[in-house]
């Protein structure tokens, strides 16, 4: 794991440093000392629930399997036996000699904790004010451990009281007392603040000392987040750890927030990116070359490489579907088409104007058009008189796209990435323009193939609901502008409709926020990243279209291309009016999908 680099006081000032306190605490009418509790209050985990740090350890192979479950037994059966706060060493003697790994536990949570700014920031102003501030802690870890974890938060405080070391709790209220006599303070000389309204409130006040209960960031994120508890009910560590660092971004314990489209490529793309990225390198080798297809591997590839800079072998590469339309014939055959009859075969009819179209469009320049018919008997009647000059345009276009693909094909261990596939389109162009053999890999697969490859998810049955396809990709993708052309490179459409431009001029801010994520998970977690599923993710992603939430106004403006050339735009969060544009495109997927089989 990482050093956390002790950044959390960097955004104090941005945090306001009172807002979770149950009253109002003018420094200046504080007592002589404040008296703080510890995990929740100052220290925070990036975990919705605390036991997730054991099933972390485990999940990345810090400790054997079975741990996690173990562990939580352990403590359970400890307690029940003694019936009064436990130590440490107590719960590990109830564990087998294949789970003694104490100390890994200890600098998990040294490695993981990370500071609450808004108490922190609090403290620090305590001490500026030349107030005494102490830490006293319900917990089975020993002093020092405690202790370490708070130095590693940047606390600050050096007097530290934790239930461990005399056996005695807050909860039970026999803590404090001990706490008094040690610091030869009196009751009315200290205020305690804590999360939990018993030991940190209820049982001061019996000891005459004033409580204050601290809201929890946890509970205060939920209020302000509601739409996160339907996805917060099913459990799992993916699920828990994307929370956990949620509250962290929100709280502001990692980092200063950037506007609404830097966070929502944070708090939303930055999962997805990280999640696709921990899949991609347990599926690649060191010393391979991974080719990041654009558009959809934009964003991820940058994520990828702030997550794993040593793998520095990629290449952005073009192999958009238009490419494969025009320069080979798996799709459009070459020669003359047959405009199959309107009404005895509808959808062919309509399919072969489509290609017609897609061609005449992208060779409109070199063949001297001005306009392309809008009907299809005349795309028909126009592209057959001219279909030499269109299948030589065609061709020598291909051979210019193959010295492209030649160029990064060079090595013998290649790997394709991509977002969602139905037909492989991608992989098929490319490995028939490199006259060679490549793995694939997909974040989703709707079909199968005969080729080389792999699916961070599989999907068996067509699913309508095409939006959880979209918007992954959305938050995948690139700024670029579509093809329109191909003379050496890529030609870009000069004159792009307005959402399309809103589209690409949003990513700026999508792609910082995921890379800033892909580092805060870095920063968090090291080498040992846990796993964030397929469905922890994808779910989460449309949490960002929530109707209440911050930015549903931005997802709102967005449009996604569903055809090759760019020309049909479907919303990326569809509403009740877009209904007849559905499901017109859900029979064109159903009717590819079974076609692809």
């Amino acid at each position: 794991m990482a050093d956390k680099g002790g950044g959390v006081l960097e955004t104090v000032e941005a945090v306001a440093l009172t807002s979770g306190f149950s009253e109002p605490l003018p420094i200046e009418d504080l007592p002589e000392c404040v008296s703080f509790d510890v995990f929740d209050t100052l220290v925070l985990r990036p975990f919705l629930r605390p036991t997730d740090v054991f099933r972390y350890m485990e999940s990345v192979g810090i400790v054997p399997e079975g741990y996690a479950d173990a562990r939580v037994k352990a403590e359970a059966d400890a307690r029940r036996e003694f019936r009064r706060e436990v130590r440490l060493t107590e719960i590990y003697a109830r564990m087998g000699p294949e789970m003694q790994v104490s100390a890994e536990e200890v600098r998990t949570e040294v490695a993981l904790c990370t500071g609450n700014p808004e108490t922190i920031g609090f403290a620090k102003k305590l001490m500026e004010a030349g107030k005494r501030v102490i830490a006293v802690s319900d917990n089975y870890l020993p002093q020092k451990d405690v202790a370490a974890i708070l130095d590693s938060c940047g606390a600050g405080i050096s007097e530290l009281y934790v239930s461990s070391e005399p056996l005695a709790t807050k909860y039970d209220g026999d803590l404090y007392p001990i706490v008094l006599s040690e610091t030869g303070l009196g009751p009315k000389d200290v205020v305690h603040i804590g999360d939990t309204r018993r030991p940190d409130v209820q049982m001061a006040a019996a000891n005459g000392i004033r409580g204050v209960l601290y809201l929890r960031q946890t509970d205060r994120y939920f209020e302000e987040n509601p739409w996160v508890k339907r996805y917060a009910s099913v459990k799992g560590l993916g699920r828990s750890t994307i929370i956990g660092m949620d509250i962290l971004r929100w709280c502001g314990a990692l980092g200063s927030p950037g506007d609404d489209v830097h966070e929502m490529g944070f708090r939303y793309g930055g999962p997805i990116a990280v999640a696709y990225s921990r899949y991609l390198k347990s599926v690649t080798e060191p010393g391979s070359r991974m080719l990041f297809v654009s558009r959809d591997g934009y964003n991820l590839m940058r994520a990828f490489e702030t997550l794993y800079p040593e793998r520095n072998d990629m290449r952005y590469v073009h192999a958009q579907r238009i490419l494969s339309y025009m320069f080979t014939d798996d799709y459009i055959p070459f020669g003359p088409l047959e405009l199959p009859g309107r009404y005895s075969r509808s959808f062919d009819h309509k399919k072969v104007a489509r290609w017609m179209e897609y061609v005449l469009g992208f060779f409109k320049e070199d063949l001297g058009l001005e306009e392309i018919p809008s009907g299809a008997e005349g795309l028909h009647a126009l592209y057959n008189a001219r279909i030499d000059e269109i299948d030589s345009l065609r061709r020598a276009g291909a051979e210019d796209y193959r010295r492209y693909v030649e160029s990064f094909s060079d090595v013998e261990d290649l790997h394709l990435v991509d977002c969602t596939t139905m037909k492989f389109t991608s992989q098929r162009l490319l490995e028939r323009m490199a006259g060679r053999g490549m793995r694939g890999h997909y974040y989703v697969s709707l079909g199968d193939s005969d080729l080389s490859y792999d699916a961070f998810k599989t999907k068996d049955r067509f699913v309508f609901g095409w939006k959880f396809v979209n918007v992954p990709e959305f938050f995948l993708s690139s700024p670029e502008l579509p093809i329109v052309g191909w003379h050496g490179g890529p030609e870009i459409m000069k004159d792009p409709p307005e959402w399309e431009r809103y589209r690409c001029s949003v990513y700026g801010g999508v792609t910082a926020g995921e890379v800033e994520y892909a580092k805060a998970m870095k920063g968090m977690f090291g080498e040992l990243q846990p796993a964030l599923g397929y469905d922890d993710v994808t779910e989460w992603s449309m949490l960002s279209a929530e109707p209440k939430g911050p930015y549903r106004g931005i997802l709102d403006r967005i449009k996604w291309a569903s055809a090759p050339d760019h020309s049909d735009w479907t919303p990326l969060i569809p509403e009740l009016r877009d209904l007849p544009q559905m499901l017109k495109k859900t029979a064109t997927d159903l009717i590819s999908k079974m076609n692809s089989m």
